[in-house]
């Protein structure tokens, strides 16, 4: 089966909500479970029409597209790509929340990564921009594409990890 994670930052008021006028979408990051591109959507000044589109391409190829709290990653690529097709989605937020009998609200990667064993992610952007009242747009486009990069990573060995766990009760359709 070919996947391929997705992984946003975004930036703005209201904790960069995708319907906010004045939120930008920084940054997606594809991985496909060997390789990580990174494409620049507003971070910079550069445009980026090519780099939605080589997105939206790489979505199209894919079967199952996976994400941690997807629907926040799925609005931003529809206000931005509102043509995209998806067919399959794995949201690794999601599974822990039903694995949890619905106990686990909204766990962050970070605490899921941790609960199966896997390295938590760095909170440097968090604490040293976020929570000083800094944007995502004013981190430092290395720091901000390797965290980004963790970010896919992490939801792929994630995923994996959660296959492991799938019960078969759970693949009835």
């Amino acid at each position: 089966m070919k996947c391929l994670v997705v992984d946003v930052e975004a930036s703005g008021a209201n904790k960069a909500n995708p319907f906010g006028q004045s939120n930008q979408l920084c940054c997606i990051g594809l991985f496909d479970g060997v390789s990580y591109t990174y494409h620049d959507i507003e971070h910079s000044s550069l445009p980026y029409n090519d780099a939605l589109n080589l997105v939206a391409q790489a979505i199209s190829r894919c079967e199952v597209l996976i994400g941690h709290n997807l629907k926040y990653d799925l609005n931003w690529l529809a206000h931005y790509i509102p043509t995209l097709s998806i067919s399959n989605v794995w949201d690794t937020q999601l599974f822990e929340y039903l694995d949890s009998s619905q106990l686990w609200v909204m766990p962050s990667l970070t605490d899921s990564l941790v609960k199966s064993g896997l390295p938590a992610k760095s909170d440097l952007i968090k604490t040293e921009y976020w929570d000083k009242g800094l944007t995502t747009m004013q981190v430092p486009a290395p720091l901000l594409r390797e965290y980004n990069e963790y970010d896919c990573r992490g939801t792929y060995n994630l995923y994996l990890k959660q296959l492991d766990r799938l019960k078969p009760e759970q693949t009835a359709l």
